[in-house]
This record gives structure tokens, C-alpha cells and sequence, in this order.
């Protein structure tokens, strides 16, 4: 299944899409210091929500935890309405 096939999918109840950027690759080394225990959150794009999310429109722009949902393909993932954290109103 394609990307652009993938994107026809409707997600049910409270489910949403989201698409993602392709990840950066790393250059070189990188010092992180130990208070940086946790991952950034992942930013993406709402491409469709399932008739029961209420709280996320598709085209808002929304960040959620790394590993969270489901990875369709390289840069869409499934979660649950609630596993977003934020979302982007405008």
C-alpha cells in the first residue's frame, strides 16, 4: 500500500492520522546532557480524526510522544485522540 493510498484510510472512533516529516539524520556528534531524559515530542499534521475526536480537526498541526500509536508508513502514524498532546488552533 502506498503513501497516497494510505491517506484514504478513514480512522474510526476516536482515532486520528497524523502525518509526519521525514526524521532528520544526525551529522556528526552530539552532546546531550543528562537532564534531557525525555524525547522531544513528534510534530505532525492531522490528515483525517475518526467520528468520535472531538478536540482535533484535520490540517492542525499537533505534537504527540515518540513511539505512541501505530506507524502506518514512514511518515504516518494512528493514535488515539487522547495520546495527542497538543494541538495547534488557527
Amino acid at each position: 500500500m502506498s503513501d497516497k493510498d494510505l491517506k484514504k484510510l478513514r480512522p474510526r472512533r476516536d482515532h486520528v492520522i497524523v502525518e509526519t516529516e521525514l526524521p532528520a539524520k544526525k551529522v556528526g556528534a552530539l552532546f546531550i546532557p543528562d537532564s534531557a531524559n525525555e524525547e522531544p515530542p513528534t510534530e505532525g499534521i492531522v490528515v483525517s480524526a475518526g467520528p468520535l475526536a472531538h478536540e482535533v480537526k484535520p490540517g492542525q498541526r499537533c505534537w504527540f510522544r515518540e513511539g505512541s500509536g501505530t506507524q502506518l508508513a514512514e511518515t504516518l502514524h494512528i493514535l488515539e485522540e487522547v495520546e495527542i498532546l497538543v494541538v495547534e488552533d488557527g
